[in-house]
Parts: C-alpha cells; structure tokens; sequence
C-alpha cells in the first residue's frame, strides 16, 4: 500500500457509510486486541503516530520491507519481503507466538494478503488475523479469513469480477477528470530526473533491462531512480541485483511528508472522484502519485501493463512532463490471469494523451497491443531492447564443461533454456528431441529450467526412452557457458515477445531454431542467423535441428554472422539514444498541446 496511500486511506468521506462502517469495527477491534500482543506486518514504514491511530498504541512486533530508522523504543522488528505469495514473516513469526502473540494485522491492500499466506500464519499459531481497510479494519478468526480469501480469489479470476464494468466508456467520467498535462515545461533539461517504475523487482529480463537503461542514463549524466510499489526481497541485503550502487532504488513507502496535503489540494486532486477507480488499482495509484508529488521526475518511465497503467494515471495526477510506457512482449489478452479488467480502459485513454506513449520492443508486439486495444499501430513506438555483447567462455571452459557433463568431442548438441510452463510446450520439446534422436542417434540435449511441469517432463523423458541423451541442469546461474558448449538451440514456445534467450544464444555462436511466433523471428536474420518454423509443425522443427547439426559448416557461418546481428541490432547505447529522443518529444509535444 506505501504510505502515500495510507495517509490516504486515513480520510475516507467522514459521513459515508463504508468509512463509519469500518472505523466502527476498527475501534471493536481495538476493545478485544491488546496492541502489545500483536504483530503488525506493513509494506510501507508507518509513524509511532499512524500506529497509534490504528491499534491503540504501538505493537508488540512490527515486520516491515526494511529496519525502520530510528527504531520505535519497545517494539521489536523485523523484515519480511511483502510482494511475494506466501509472506514469510522470518524469524520475527516464532519471535512473537513465543512472546504470547496470536493475533496478525496485515497493513496492506487486500489483494496482497492471499490464502496461503493466511494458511501459513495460522500453522504458526496465529488464531486471528485483523486486516486493515479504510479508516478502521476487520478481525476475524484466521482460519476464516483464509477461506473467504481463497473464495474471492478464485470468483475474481473465474468471473473476472475485479473492475469487469470498467470498460472505456465507463471510464470516461473519472480518466477526462484527469488534470491536463503541463504545458508550461518544454524539452527536459540537459540533466532530467527520470524515474524508472516497476511493481517489484525480482529476477527476469524486464530488471535486467531497466538495470542497463538506467546505468546507461546514469553514465551519461542524467538522474536515474528506480521506484517500486512492492519492496522485493534482498531489499535490506546489498541492494537490487544488476544496479549499479549509484543509482537510487527505494520503493514507494517512505513516511509521508507533512506538506504532502498541501501539494495534494495545490494540485487539484482533492476533487478527483476516486471512489470511480477500481478498488485494486486506487491504492496503487494513490501511492505513486503522493510520491511523485513529493519528489517529482521530468520523465516517468513505466515497465509492463500493470505498472504502466498505475504509472499513467499517477503521472497525470502529480503532473509529469513526460509518461513512457513500455512492454516486453505480447498483449494481456494472452495471460488471463495477468489481464486486470481495467488495463484495456486505461490504455485506450492513455494512447489520446501528447505527453504519453506505449513503447513495445517488437513489431509482432506492437501489431498485437494495436489489435487488442482497437488502436492503429502509429499510435506506438518500438525500440528495440538492449543487450550487452559478453565475452564468449574460453575454449578451455567450454571443454571442461562438455567433460565435466558427458558430453563427448563432436557429439552434436542441443540446448534448451526456458520455463517448464505451458506456454512454453516442454513436452512438445522432447517430442522434437525424440524425433531428431530418430535420425542422429548420438545427439545430447542439455535442458535447463522449472516449472510447473517439471514432474511430467521427467515422464516424458523415461517414456520417450531419452534418459541418457537429455542432461537436466536445473536453473543454473549463469546459462552463457552451456550455451556456448552447445550447437543449437531450441525453443518451441506456443507465445513469445522477444526472447532474450535467442539473443544469448546467438552471442554465444549456438544457432536458435524458434518456432515463429510474437517477436522470435525479430531477434535474429532468419536463414543467416537462425532459422524460424511454423508454431506446431513438430517434423519440421526437427528437420531443422537436424539439418543444422549435420552441416557443421553453414552452422558455423550463421553462428558467426548471428553474434555479429546481435551486436549491431541490439546495441545498448542505440537503446538509450531511442528513449532519450522519445522523452524530448514527449515534453515537447504537452508542451505544445
């Protein structure tokens, strides 16, 4: 929730009927809770005085993103990572049952405390949870709590009831109350404050190329910050992986400025009917505008749909110059689960606006947001992601490697790199395999990845009579030296953006063989630096791993042409440049409006 929404929250209409409702059963909450015996788990860091308003007086046990600093005298605190399902409450869980506790409050949007976590707090003892909502909070006994919520969960992504009224029209209302976007700014100054927005961080491709966007910015004298709704895990330990220790990362869940309200009413918003937002994007967005608001950017550059929607909005309320939102891969029409009933809504407000735009890193992409959003492909851009040519392992490593996993001299390999989910048709994969075993009975195949279908891919692996040609490596952490062991590289996905591992492939001279869907064949020359096949023409990728691996020549020629493609396609700097001259246009462009 962080504490912009918080303080928000605070102040629901004195006189409606869900504001009395919930502070009427927040102060019974507090009649039958004794503060001392509870623990409090926050995603932002709440003041003595915030805790004091909610609970009576300070708690027992506080669990927040990080140590709060200074610490409040006679609580004692710990950290525990909020955006992940189930919340591990660590070692301050079994500090407090043995303290007495067993009541839990979750000081956080109701969408992030889910059944399992509930399930998981009740095994530890925790006989009542008390949620905080509105102004007040509800307390319930846990086990409860976890049946209620694992029901709403599942009506919301069996029904979509979650915003599913939310269409455009019925957005119209709220989004044309949005205050216009500046006109008096003009291009961004040479040195311009760009803030990079994510929900969380964790470990993908969409991180990795933030990191570089933003250490690129950094270097070349700009003002990158990285801003997060949800603290990760390792916030507290080392800072996030892959950012360079000048960059400033923090999430959104700083305390709340006291001239927070006066910039809130400066800029309009009090009048802003946000009771018309869906429940699960208001807080959010209340969050991100309160904190641009105190610490504005020139530029807000959002990551993926939710975040870009978030960012969208909040960027108008506060008044960003310049909003960039931008994809990595295919329309949310694909991810049931991932499409909010609101993206579409918002999205199609946002393309009419002069001071944003929606950035996709493929043409494949860009065709498919315009189908899904009714829009014209004009309405976006794409720039092509960033990837940093690595050094290939010496000959020595890849040797060592090779013995190290069986893998004799000349013997033709293969290399998969992908997750063990549908999408990704694992299953469909061993089927090529068995299929070109059929012809090259000495082919080995490394396979690295997990997932959901782990368990069925080992069944397929022992019905298909392929133990000893295929090598499970699990989720290695560095999967450059295998690929640089191996000849070819295989992906048969049912849906793809722009894969990174085809790139990776390719600067690691293995040839990929994709199936030609999203943008697959966009990261390579097909013919010259890889070769493209039907989605579910099962014999004629095999022909193609085979043909490969049995003209060791052309293979060598397209794997030498492709690490130079991804070289000059790919370049980081040509990144940077291209989001710098959108930014320019971008301000220009309100500021012309």
């Amino acid at each position: 929730m962080g504490a912009h929404a918080a303080w928000w929250a605070e102040r629901p209409r004195r006189w409606s009927i869900s504001g009395l409702g919930f502070r009427f059963l927040g102060w019974l909450a507090r009649l039958v809770t004794r503060p001392r015996r509870l623990l409090v788990v926050a995603d932002f860091e709440p003041s003595a005085d915030q805790l004091r308003r909610r609970f009576g007086s300070l708690p027992g046990f506080l669990a927040l993103p990080w140590h709060p600093a200074p610490e409040l005298t006679g609580v004692q605190t710990g950290t525990v990572a909020t955006g992940v399902n189930p919340i591990d409450l660590g070692e301050l869980g079994p500090k407090a049952r043995a303290a007495g506790v067993t009541t839990i409050a979750f000081w956080l949007p109701w969408d992030h405390v889910r059944g399992q976590t509930l399930l998981q707090c009740r095994r530890q003892g925790f006989r009542s949870t008390w949620l905080q909502v509105g102004g007040g909070g509800l307390l319930l006994p846990t086990l409860l709590f976890a049946v209620w919520r694992a029901w709403t969960v599942w009506l919301q992504q069996r029904f979509r009831l979650s915003g599913r009224a939310w269409t455009s029209a019925r957005a119209a209302p709220c989004l044309a109350a949005l205050p216009a976007p500046p006109t008096a700014a003009s291009t961004p100054r040479p040195t311009p404050t760009i803030g990079h927005f994510m929900r969380t961080w964790t470990f993908g491709g969409v991180e990795r190329q933030v990191a570089l966007l933003a250490g690129l910015q950094h270097e070349a004298g700009q003002q990158p910050r990285i801003l997060l709704q949800t603290a990760p895990p390792g916030l507290t330990s080392g800072g996030l992986p892959f950012l360079a220790a000048q960059i400033a990362a923090r999430p959104i869940a700083v305390q709340t400025a006291p001239d927070l309200a006066a910039l809130w009413h400066a800029r309009g918003l009090g009048q802003f009917p946000w009771e018309s937002l869906p429940a699960d994007l208001r807080l959010m967005v209340l969050d991100l505008a309160g904190e641009l608001l105190l610490h504005p950017v020139d530029v807000l550059h959002c990551w993926i749909d939710e975040a870009n929607v978030v960012g969208w909005l909040a960027g108008r309320l506060a008044g960003v110059p310049a909003i960039v939102m931008t994809v990595l891969g295919v329309s949310p029409a694909h991810w049931p689960l991932g499409d909010r009933p609101w993206l579409r809504a918002c999205y199609q407000h946002a393309l009419r606006d002069p001071a944003s735009r929606l950035v996709t890193i493929s043409d494949a992409g860009r065709a498919d947001y315009a189908e899904w959003l009714g829009a014209d492909v004009g309405d976006m851009e794409v720039i092509r992601i960033g990837f940093p040519l690595p050094p290939r392992p010496s000959p020595e490593q890849v040797a060592a490697f090779r013995q190290e996993h069986g893998l004799a001299d000349g013997a033709p390999t293969v290399i998969g790199v992908f997750r063990f989910d549908p999408e990704k048709r694992p299953l469909l994969f061993l089927d090529v395999i068995e299929r070109v075993r059929q012809r090259l009975p000495e082919v080995r195949v490394l396979l690295a990845g997990h997932g959901s279908l782990a368990a069925e891919v080992q069944k397929r692996i022992g019905a298909l009579g392929l133990d000893r040609a295929v090598t499970l490596l699990g989720q290695p952490a560095d999967v450059l030296l295998p690929m640089a062991a191996s000849d070819v590289l295989l992906m048969v996905s049912q849906v793809e953006g722009t894969p990174n591992v085809a790139l990776e492939a390719q600067a690691m001279e293995a040839v990929p063989v994709l199936t030609d869907v999203g943008g697959c064949r966009e990261t390579m020359q097909p013919g010259s630096t890889g070769l493209v096949c039907p989605r579910d023409d099962v014999d004629g990728l095999a022909q193609c791993v085979v043909r490969l691996l049995t003209k060791p020549e052309q293979r060598q020629a397209m794997a030498k042409a492709g690490r130079a493609h991804v070289a000059a396609a790919f370049a980081p700097e040509r990144m940077r440049k291209s989001f710098g001259e959108l930014y320019c246009r971008l301000a220009d462009r309100a500021a012309g409006s």
